[in-house]
This record gives C-alpha cells, sequence and structure tokens, in this order.
C-alpha cells in the first residue's frame, strides 16, 4: 500500500496505484532543519522534494550593487512552498 504522502500530492494521487507502489519503494522521508538549503541556483539537481508538511522559501541571491541587499539581509524570497507541492530537478 502506498505511504499517504502519494495520495496528498496531487501529481502522484493521478498514478495507478501500481505505479505509487514502485515509487513508494524508492523514495524516503526526511525531516528538513529549518533553514537547511536544499538547493543551490546554478547547480545540478538529481532529486525532487515533495513537500508533506511546513514550509519552503524559494531564495535568490541580491546582485551585490542592489540599494537593497546589506549584510543582513543578502537574498529575496521568490515564492514560498506549501504541503502538496513539489519542487527540485531530476
Amino acid at each position: 500500500m502506498p505511504h499517504p504522502m502519494f495520495e496528498s500530492v496531487p501529481i502522484f494521487s493521478s498514478l495507478p496505484e501500481d505505479e505509487r507502489n514502485e515509487l513508494c519503494e524508492l523514495a524516503s522521508i526526511e525531516t528538513i532543519p529549518k533553514g537547511q538549503v536544499l538547493a543551490r541556483e546554478g547547480e545540478q539537481g538529481d532529486e525532487i522534494f515533495a513537500l508533506l508538511e511546513g514550509v519552503v522559501d524559494i531564495e535568490v541571491a541580491k546582485p551585490p550593487s542592489s540599494k537593497m541587499a546589506s549584510k543582513e539581509n543578502l537574498r529575496t524570497t521568490l515564492t514560498k512552498l506549501h504541503p502538496g507541492e513539489i519542487f527540485g530537478e531530476m
């Protein structure tokens, strides 16, 4: 029986049960500490993430010349992801 995460993420819930079962065998569930960087802009990615709980901020670096960039504020948030959303690269 597939993990409930495959029912709560729309892209997975539409798959046939046998394909969800196969994904369940390949997937791992991890708890990521707050502030942990999961991917960096410009780096090659090799995994995708399905957000089950919490919020993920998608941020980019501000250009050094930006008037808004300061030592305390070097990044800007583009969007926030919520449970049920997926992100990353394969």
